[in-house]
């Protein structure tokens, strides 16, 4: 998670089995994410930047970083 990468995994459903799909940028310290209530957007921590990072779940693109 310091390297400011986060990856993201898809479900397979012809053997029932999650696989690497790819990897967006972040800040460093990726920790944690959540989701807008329709899926759309994540908002990732990055602790040791101290921002917020703003995906696009459907593109997988970093929209921005937030910081204090």
């Amino acid at each position: 998670p310091m390297n400011g990468k986060v990856h993201y995994w898809t479900m397979n459903t012809s053997t029932n089995l999650f696989e690497h799909e790819g990897v967006f940028n972040t800040n460093t310290g990726a920790h944690a994410i959540a989701f807008n209530a329709d899926g759309s957007v994540g908002y990732v921590t990055n602790q040791e930047s101290g921002s917020v990072s703003i995906i696009n779940t459907m593109t997988k693109a970093c929209l921005l970083y937030t910081s204090d």
